[in-house]
């Protein structure tokens, strides 16, 4: 089956219009132009996946595992990420903006040149991560961790962070007022 036709039964599946069991595996692929808009991608497995200029604009993501995918200036926008496995992800001219993320983990994740606006990260796990040329604004990051990560030129702009652990990070001073 094309990924189109999969994309679209497993909606249909996750809508509950369908009622014979599916599930959405994509292994190994390149992903060119595609708006994901439309779709569910609940509990679906995005594995070695590279995604080129791809849409995932109001995108239901809980339960999804994308680890060791590519996203190459891609658009998240008010995406639900909850019990999600996104390790070993490199994220490259990515904008993210009204993310929720609860209980999600972003481990060994590479990101350059992405955006994080009006975010909200609670109990996400991003430790032994690289940022660079990053801006989080106007994010709220609530019991995460950034454990031994490597910044190099990012921003915080009006985040609020509340037990949110920064041990062992390169590339930044943490001030406490």
């Amino acid at each position: 089956m094309e990924l189109k036709e999969n994309l679209e039964r497993y909606t249909r599946y996750a809508n509950g219009d369908i009622s014979c069991k599916c599930n959405l595996e994509v292994q190994d692929e390149i992903i060119n132009d595609l708006d994901f808009s439309a779709y569910d991608l609940n509990n679906s497995y995005f594995g070695g996946v590279t995604f080129n200029n791809c849409d995932f604009s109001s995108v239901y993501l809980s339960g999804s595992n994308f680890g060791g995918s590519i996203f190459n200036k891609c658009v998240f926008r008010d995406n639900r990420l909850v019990k999600a496995d996104w390790d070993d992800t490199v994220f490259a001219d990515t904008r993210f903006t009204g993310l929720i993320a609860f209980r999600t983990t972003f481990l060994y994740g590479n990101y350059s040149n992405t955006t994080f606006k009006s975010c909200e990260f609670t109990r996400a796990v991003f430790d032994c991560s690289n940022f660079e040329n990053i801006i989080f604004e106007n994010c709220m990051i609530d019991e995460s961790s950034f454990d031994d990560c490597i910044f190099k030129n990012v921003t915080f702009l009006g985040c609020n962070f509340h037990g949110t652990s920064l041990e062992n990070i390169e590339g930044v001073i943490v001030q406490s007022y």
